[in-house]
């Protein structure tokens, strides 16, 4: 191979194996950044760089080496907007794919769509309530797996390289050798051992620090002969791995705990009403069912069995039964949007049924009106 043909390999290695750069731009401080932490397992296929508002991405846009894509809201920036943003790329670097993200769908993001070369966009994943007052949407973002995996595979896509499944919340999962000795020097030493471990489970489970808790539940499960403690400790676990969700693992722990609850308990509720959902999330949602109606049965003043309940027929393509239980949810607990939001969405899924429950959704948009309007300011960020 002559000097030509080697620089010009050693170009294409340098080209194919150089770590991509992807902006990510939205005026929400707080999922903005746990977005970009979120994402930042990536690394070793793309860098995260983020901007507050179309001013900062254009700047970044002006003086970083290279940008390969651009993660952008459409929301109302300071300065200058999202629309006016992509505009902006789509004349200035129209070779730089962006993927938008928006609260919800707009005639002007339609229109946009027609107008500039965006490569895809996604929905938040945004709790949001319709409010009759000001026509507006109130809305508070969580970050949810899901969307994390739709994005990644986009953001992949975009850069026209094969697509890596990664779990952004590994790290909380991991435990290290060094770890366990720790906390078995910490057991070694405990006056009180069963005592020490649950305050570290407990302790490690608040943090997120979630294999280290998996690790002192376990251990305190091989310990346990007391049944309601048993209970307690399965129940965590089912916590944890739902907020991993590995609902199969969760369901797991849930159904253990379950078969030892011989008396009705307020524990005995949330297992059921846990299980009942991590049975949804697999899409099993006939045996879902039944674990809600358990819980209703234990605790018909709660609403979170009655909002899983809801998921669980509609599943089953029980539309109005679902919303029946949609209804009730918001009726015992307005402040909670969820069940509102859920509402909703069914029906813009399914508008044959608008007319159907016009009244009922415009009851339910007042109850949960009325009870923001009794919180704090503090309460609604």
């Amino acid at each position: 191979m002559n000097e030509f043909d080697l620089n010009k390999t050693l170009d294409n290695i340098q080209e194919h194996t150089m770590v991509k750069e992807v902006l990510l731009v939205d005026d929400e401080g707080p999922f903005l950044f746990t977005l970009a932490d979120a994402l930042s397992i990536y690394n070793k296929y793309f860098n995260i760089r983020t901007a507050m508002n179309g001013i900062e991405a254009v700047t970044i846009l002006k003086t970083a080496p290279v940008i390969d894509l651009v993660v952008t809201s459409l929301g109302m920036m300071p300065k200058t907007d999202g629309f006016e943003l992509v505009a902006h790329i789509s004349k200035n670097y129209p070779e730089i794919p962006v993927i938008v993200t928006t609260a919800f769908d707009t005639p002007k993001l339609k229109e946009l769509m027609y107008g500039v070369n965006i490569f895809h966009y996604m929905e938040k994943p945004l709790d949001i309530t319709l409010f009759r007052l000001g026509h507006k949407k109130c809305y508070s973002p969580s970050l949810t797996y899901v969307f994390i995996e739709e994005l990644v595979e986009n953001i992949f896509k975009g850069l026209g390289t094969k697509p890596v499944k990664l779990n952004p919340m590994q790290v909380q999962m991991k435990i290290s050798g060094k770890q366990k000795e720790e906390i078995l020097k910490t057991m070694n030493s405990a006056n009180d051992l069963k005592k020490t471990l649950y305050d570290l489970a407990h302790s490690f489970k608040r943090q997120g620090s979630y294999g280290k808790a998996i690790f002192c539940y376990g251990e305190l499960l091989e310990r346990s002969s007391d049944m309601q403690a048993s209970i307690t400790y399965l129940f965590a676990l089912g916590q944890i791995m739902g907020k991993m969700h590995d609902f199969e693992n969760a369901v797991s722990y849930y159904q253990e705990a379950s078969k030892l609850c011989n008396v009705i308990t307020d524990i005995s509720y949330w297992i059921n009403n846990n299980l009942g959902f991590s049975l949804c999330m697999l899409k099993r949602f006939l045996e879902a069912e039944k674990y809600c109606r358990l819980a209703i049965a234990m605790n018909s003043g709660r609403f979170n069995a009655f909002k899983n309940l809801g998921l669980s027929l509609e599943g089953q393509g029980k539309l109005r039964e679902a919303i029946d239980a949609y209804i009730t949810a918001i009726k015992i607990d307005a402040k909670d949007i969820r069940a509102m939001n859920l509402f909703e969405i069914i029906l813009d899924k399914h508008p044959e049924l608008k007319e159907e429950y016009n009244e009922g959704l415009e009851e339910c948009r007042n109850m949960v009106e009325k009870s923001y309007q009794y919180r704090k300011p503090e309460q609604l960020q």
